[in-house]
């Protein structure tokens, strides 16, 4: 289709490259790449600031915010999720540095094995009752938070408060660490 002459617009040596690895990421977390127009819309705003993958995909997460709230309300309307308590954001937030385009994550082991043990707790009061609601965090850690969760609870969905549509209504359903 036309979605050729914007792949090759991409301001990024392998643009097809870049595609790709989005594309992938987004179906592992299971968000429609459907709207594929948007997706190399926000591809193109993104690649003008960084060619990194990781970034990319944030803003590109951002711009499907609709479509990602959609997919996560519930009967009523709301996008149910697990909030992080004040000092859990706090730490990600500090745990996550940033320096140009490089981002990297700076956790001690034994806290991040903490985390995962009191998100697991949430999550599994939940998916006995084959309920997931999301698991929302700072754009900053989201990625970091997702790959932590990834092994114990894949079916998770981890966004970040820069991906809530501005029509969505949110309902805590609970609080890790708090």
């Amino acid at each position: 289709r036309n979605y050729q002459k914007l792949v090759n617009d991409l301001p990024v040596p392998s643009p097809a490259i870049l595609v790709q690895q989005v594309l992938q990421e987004l179906l592992l977390e299971r968000v429609s790449i459907r709207n594929l127009p948007l997706i190399v819309e926000a591809m193109a705003e993104a690649t003008r600031q960084t060619s990194k993958p990781a970034l990319v995909l944030e803003n590109v997460r951002r711009r499907l915010s609709s479509q990602i709230c959609q997919g996560l309300a519930d009967g009523q309307g709301f996008v149910p999720v697990i909030t992080l308590s004040p000092s859990w954001e706090a730490e990600f937030i500090e745990a996550v540095k940033m320096v140009g385009d490089d981002r990297t994550f700076v956790m001690s082991p034994k806290r991040v094995q903490e985390f995962v043990l009191q998100a697991r707790q949430q999550i599994q009061r939940f998916a006995s009752e084959d309920s997931w609601p999301a698991l929302m965090v700072n754009p900053e850690a989201r990625s970091y938070v997702r790959s932590m969760l990834e092994r114990v609870s894949p079916m998770t969905p981890v966004i970040s408060n820069a991906e809530i549509h501005r029509k969505v209504s949110l309902r805590t359903v609970a609080t890790i660490g708090g």
